[in-house]
């Protein structure tokens, strides 16, 4: 669904696709906040997820069980508040991609990060970060 002007927000039942491996939803006009429920309601198989460039915002909520996931882009929205500490542990414990750029993200870069052994890419640029 990547970059086919979809407007609206994203629904909570997109935790239903626990199936998929790839959720692909970047480049659209999507609004309004992720879903609190994005991985909490059962395990998923999501190996790629990207909201890259809509115009998201609120927080990227902690809790998220994406613990196959290799790439997450939440870049080019208008994300704001921290990084979740939760990023870095066990949770994603098979992410090697995390785009985080371009975003209104502040506070402090979680040192969980900077310890996940499979971490190839971290972008965080363009932020509010300390």
């Amino acid at each position: 669904l990547d970059n086919n002007k979809i407007q609206g927000t994203i629904s909570p039942q997109i935790d239903n696709l626990h199936e998929a491996e790839q959720i692909y939803l970047g480049q659209n006009q999507l609004t309004g906040t992720l879903p609190s429920s994005i991985g909490t309601n059962r395990p998923n198989n999501w190996r790629f997820f990207s909201v890259y460039n809509n115009q998201l915002t609120g927080p990227i909520h902690e809790g998220m069980r994406l613990r196959k996931a290799y790439t997450l882009d939440f870049s080019r929205n208008e994300f704001y508040g921290t990084i979740p500490n939760d990023i870095g542990q066990e949770n994603y414990s098979t992410l090697r991609l995390l785009y985080l750029d371009h975003n209104t993200l502040t506070g402090t870069i979680p040192s969980s990060l900077m310890q996940m052994r499979k971490m190839k890419g971290l972008f965080l640029n363009d932020n509010r970060l300390q």
